[in-house]
């Protein structure tokens, strides 16, 4: 978690999208760690990790990105 900074660079990409991978920025970080509350529905996934919460600013935002969708982003720099 210590190389995650506001204002890194992202890029997200989305199973809806498959095509378009979209870049963005991390906005803010949370300040607390808490317990995981989005599933991916893997049964191998652990349940029991704690997460902290990041919110990314996307460069260009798609109206088919709404809140909630499952999303994979990778942190760059």
């Amino acid at each position: 978690m210590g190389r995650v900074h506001a204002g890194q660079r992202v890029r997200v990409t989305v199973d809806a999208f498959p095509d378009h991978p979209f870049s963005g920025t991390v906005g803010q970080i949370g300040s607390l760690m808490g317990r995981k509350t989005v599933r991916s529905g893997d049964p191998a996934e652990k349940a029991d990790r704690d997460v902290l919460d990041v919110l990314v600013d996307i460069d260009q935002p798609d109206p088919g990105l709404v809140i909630g969708l499952r999303v994979t982003v990778s942190f760059l720099e």
